[in-house]
């Protein structure tokens, strides 16, 4: 989700819809996350959305959707996404199983729920997404506002929320 610098209503905001391919919600789709350019022109926005999508991502989905939200944004625009984010105090939860949610398979800037099913649910090393995020022109706003999931076996749990700056 974008939103034009003119903000208008959201009954004018061009939308579209496209055929994204995941394993899971949209196997048969016939467009690859990792290439998908956004259907929008350079620096058109001021924010852009990412909400319950990079817990979906692998690495390099992840890495194109960031920088395509750099595109499309202009200097000093934000980028909210949620995700589950993993700091060294998640990790050692984690390992403990003391998550709302169990991220079994650790592969170092990532965790995944299941290796059958790795997009089911990814939880990324806080380090990694920044280390993307600056690479395509986005830092960090603020510290990340965390959720519950990390921190609780509690369901329902909510995910961390982050807020990027185009540079």
């Amino acid at each position: 989700m974008v939103l034009p610098h003119d903000h208008s209503p959201p009954s004018e905001l061009p939308l579209a819809h496209v055929d994204i391919r995941q394993e899971i919600y949209n196997p048969q789709g016939t467009l690859s996350a990792a290439d998908f350019r956004f259907p929008a022109d350079d620096a058109a926005f001021d924010t852009a959305a990412l909400v319950g999508l990079i817990s979906h991502l692998r690495p390099a989905e992840l890495e194109n959707y960031l920088a395509e939200s750099a595109r499309v944004l202009r200097p000093g625009g934000q980028c909210f996404a949620t995700a589950y984010l993993v700091d060294d105090t998640v990790a050692a939860n984690i390992a403990r199983g003391t998550t709302a949610f169990e991220f079994t398979h650790d592969h170092g800037d990532y965790y995944v729920h299941s290796e059958e099913e790795p997009t089911y649910a990814i939880a990324y090393r806080l380090e990694h997404i920044l280390s993307v995020a600056e690479r395509h022109g986005l830092r960090m706003r603020r510290d990340p506002r965390p959720g519950t999931w990390g921190v609780s076996t509690r369901c329902p749990a909510s995910m961390d929320l982050l807020v990027l700056e185009r540079t």
